[in-house]
């Protein structure tokens, strides 16, 4: 993960682990490798907002207000979240549609032009290719 926590507070700490819950459920499946990168991304999260958290997960929809970003978070810390973002949701080797629409709708929520929001997807793309590569590396170890 690219975000720097410790430049947030609370509040701003809670909404991005709703962000990462968000991504992990996107595809309206939580996969294992998925689990991964929640459990590292609730490692700055009190016990409360832990299980609130966990409770989100096991919820059908998404948050209302997620789209209300905390003061205090700039547009690099919307980009690292973003790639954070696309991190969770290629973890366990695919790209559904539904996830690309999240995508793209958190992309309105930050406020990037569609020219960034392409180039953050090419990179997604990447990032799935790399993934499916380590995937077949090792299956034949």
């Amino acid at each position: 993960m690219n975000v720097p926590l410790n430049e947030f507070n609370e509040e701003q700490r809670l909404w991005y682990g709703y962000l990462i819950a968000s991504a992990t459920k996107a595809d309206g499946a939580v996969n294992p490798s998925e689990i991964e990168f929640l459990i590292s991304a609730l490692h700055f999260l009190d016990a409360r907002q832990k299980s609130q958290v966990r409770a989100y997960l096991r919820s059908n929809s998404l948050l209302p207000g997620l789209e209300k970003i905390p003061t205090g978070i700039n547009r690099k810390h919307l980009a690292n979240i973003f790639t954070d973002l696309i991190w969770v949701i290629v973890a366990d080797g695919k790209l559904t549609k539904t996830e690309q629409n999240f995508l793209k709708t958190v992309a309105t929520w930050f406020g990037f032009a569609p020219e960034i929001l392409n180039r953050l997807l090419q990179w997604g793309e990447q990032m799935l290719k790399a993934e499916k590569f380590r995937r077949q590396i090792l299956e034949n170890i």
